[in-house]
């Protein structure tokens, strides 16, 4: 259409194929972010699947080469019972056992408690993957 928002949109659309394709070059751990970012951008525009599935696979593949250490503190099924719980308590409770400390061992325990804790609410303010908050 001949209307500025219609244009805009095709643009905008047109802009987001380009950073995907731009992202898909993607070699190194470094780049992972970047095309995951251009991946979820290409979801939102609703891009057609020829264009996003390749970026998807790269992405799946370039992650589980570039994830050793995924989930290897914390079990993906202890990650999602952490993200759901709804008190500190409960939050704590789940990384000392995790993590393999018993807070009747002392201040030291305690300390390393906070860090724990205060570790996995920046992770969840952050809004990161459980994947990368599992480490």
């Amino acid at each position: 259409m001949a209307n500025g928002i219609d244009v805009d949109a095709a643009e905008y659309r047109e802009g987001v194929r380009r950073q995907l394709k731009e992202a898909m070059v993607a070699r190194d751990c470094e780049d992972v972010e970047l095309l995951r970012t251009a991946v979820e951008a290409a979801r939102e525009v609703d891009l057609e699947p020829e264009d996003v599935d390749p970026a998807r696979a790269l992405l799946a593949k370039m992650e589980s080469q570039t994830m050793p250490l995924a989930f290897a503190h914390i079990p993906r099924v202890d990650m999602e019972m952490l993200q759901a719980s709804t008190s500190r308590e409960q939050a704590v409770d789940i990384l000392m056992r995790c993590m393999r400390v018993s807070l009747d061992a002392g201040f030291q325990s305690e300390i390393l408690a906070e860090f724990h804790y205060h570790n996995f609410m920046f992770c969840q303010r952050n809004r990161l993957r459980a994947e990368t908050a599992s480490t």
